[in-house]
This record gives C-alpha cells, structure tokens and sequence, in this order.
C-alpha cells in the first residue's frame, strides 16, 4: 500500500491539469482524507506497522493541508467521515489522536456547516473513548460495573453536546440525545440493550436468544469499507472460537433488501446477519402466510442501541452484560478468552452450587 506523499508534495500534485480523461484531479486535501481511511483498512487487514505511515504522521499532514484549502475541498474530501472510518479497528491511543484532530479542525473550518459535521463525528471519537477499560468479573461473581471515564474525555464530549445544542438555536438535538444515551447505555457493565429483529432470510432474532453465548455485535456500512474490512476480519474470531459459547452478529441496514441479501456472499461474513432495514412485502406477505409478525415491517436492532455508526462492535458476555467497545481486533482476541474462561468458571460454580 503507498504511503502517503509529504504535504508540499501533495500540494504541487493538486494544482496539475486534469489528465487526458478530463477528470479534475482530487484535491490535496481529498488525497489526504483518502491516505487517512487507506490507513484503517491497512491496519484491519494487518498489514505491518513498518509498511504503513502512523496515524499520528498522516493527521499532521492533513491538518497542513487543511489550513491551506478552500471551501471547496472541504466539502469535498469529508473530513468528518475520514476520521470516523480511520477510528474503525484502532487502538485508544490513535482515537485519541483522532479525536484532538477532528476538535482542531472543526475549529479551523471555513463554514459553520463543516465545523458542525466534524464536531459531530468527534462525539463519535468521544463515546468510544470514554472507558479506559472493560468491566470485570469480581471476585465474588459481580462486576466491577462501568469503569468511570477519566474526567477530562467526559468533560470533551459534554462540551461537545453544549456546542450543538446551542448552533441548533436552543431547540432540543436528536443527535446530542442519541449520542448521550449511547455514552450511557453502550458503556462496559451495563446490560445490552433488548430487541427484536430479523436476519436476512426473514427470521426473527431476539437479544436474549444469545443469553448463555458470548457474542460480538459489529454495525456495518456497505458505504464504509472499513466496516466491511472489520466485519470480514471478525470471522477470523468465529473460526478460532467455533467450538466456544461464541457468536458473531452483524447488523446493517439498506433500502434495497433484495440487492443487499444478494451481495452477502461476496463479503466473506461469517455468523448471523441482522438486516435492519425495510423487508419489503414480499416478504411481509410470506411471514403473514406462515403465521408470523412483520415486526411492523421494520427491525429495531439498530434503534435499540441507539443508532450506533458503522463499525462500531460491542462484545457481549453470556449473561447479557456489555463487556468491551470499539476495541481493536487484537482487545477482541483477548476479551473474547477472558470471557470463555470466565463462563467456563461460573458453570462450575454453578454445578458445585447444585
């Protein structure tokens, strides 16, 4: 995979004339964006730290860049979706550093309407930032509970929230309660949030069907190709894990079922697959032939978690309790064993017990 060029470099490619296609070339500042999102999927797909530019180096080339830029390629490299697309699969450390470029950038934004998008993905950065750690059993059974943020992340995304609410003119926000609820009710020791949904065939998916299994929850994007590399990667889990209480959902959305059923098998997906979009009727019709609810036609996984971006995976304990989220695929790796043993205990206990 190229590294990404220095920003002077950069610069002098994107004042060059268009091609012999006529296509205008990408802006400095879009190539840059672009290097940032390339490093996700390099990292998701293990590509070694030595053949890759560190995050850090690529965000300080497109701060460079950035200050330079006018409104135009702003507008056009997505600022915002790049930070979130390259947070996908990273570790706290590189989110951090994510999420101080999107509070910098936001303020050096050349519209009101760009600075508000970038501060919304770093809510984003914020929630999955808040927790230094999962929850842990205690020795007498419990947990340990949600393990407190440090101060100064929950400070950075209550400042966040004050600044959206006051540009959206006092009214109240959707987002900022969203992302409030999600910073809540999506943190390591709280129980995961019920639902009903239906797979890709139709059938109905319950949360408490994975009560007694270890399961790792992934919001996908066909539009976010970092979500899809993460996605695709997790199977790695299922296949190591396939003889544990271990199970693999992933959840995503679409207008059109029939051509998002139909482009599954080229992903390489393992494990359930909750389609939380439209079923069309079809197959409404068919479900009512076979006795079955439509579940007013639309699944609720996504709005029972309170509409969490793509990429975001949540690990799930057999007892229904969140344990990690947003961690890396090696935290995965790690968590996912620690909690096969910690299960392996309570089922002894239990057996002692009776």
């Amino acid at each position: 995979m190229a590294l990404l060029a220095p920003a002077s470099e950069m610069a002098v490619q994107a004042d060059e004339p268009a091609g012999h296609s006529g296509i205008p070339r990408p802006s400095a500042l879009s190539e840059a964006a672009d290097a940032l999102r390339n490093a996700a999927l390099a990292r998701i797909m293990a590509v070694s730290p030595h053949e890759r530019l560190p995050v850090r180096v690529l965000l300080e080339d497109l701060r460079t860049i950035a200050a330079a830029s006018p409104h135009e390629a702003w507008v056009a490299s997505g600022l915002g979706q790049a930070l979130l697309e390259a947070s996908i699969g990273a570790g706290r450390a590189e989110r951090r550093q994510l999420l101080q470029a999107g509070l910098e950038l936001a303020d050096a934004a050349p519209a009101a309407e760009l600075a508000q998008a970038l501060l919304r993905a770093c809510c984003h950065l914020a929630e999955s930032t808040l927790h230094s750690r999962v929850a842990r059993q205690t020795t007498s059974g419990g947990l340990s509970g949600p393990v407190p943020a440090g101060g100064g992340q929950r400070r950075v995304l209550a400042g966040l929230h004050g600044q959206l609410e006051r540009a959206s003119t006092g009214q109240p926000d959707s987002f900022v309660a969203r992302s409030r609820r999600r910073a809540t009710h999506l943190a390591p020791g709280s129980i995961g949030p019920r639902y009903v949904a239906r797979d890709t065939s139709g059938n109905e998916v319950r949360s408490t069907d994975f009560i007694g299994t270890i399961t790792l929850y992934r919001v996908w994007d066909a539009n976010s190709p970092a979500s899809v590399a993460a996605h695709r990667r997790d199977a790695e889990l299922l296949r190591k894990y396939w003889d544990r209480p271990f199970e693999l959902v992933g959840i995503s959305d679409a207008d059109d079922r029939q051509a998002h059923v139909e482009s599954l098998p080229a992903k390489g997906f393992g494990g359930i697959q909750i389609y939380d979009g439209p079923i069309g009727t079809e197959l409404v019709d068919a479900l009512a032939r076979s006795g079955q609810s439509s579940t007013a036609n639309v699944s609720s996984a996504l709005s029972a978690w309170h509409e969490p971006i793509a990429g975001t995976c949540i690990l799930v304990d057999s007892r229904g309790v969140i344990r990690g989220r947003d961690l890396s695929h090696e935290e995965l790796d790690a968590l996912i064993l620690d909690l096969v043993n910690e299960h392996r205990q309570l089922l002894r206990q239990r057996e002692q017990g009776s």
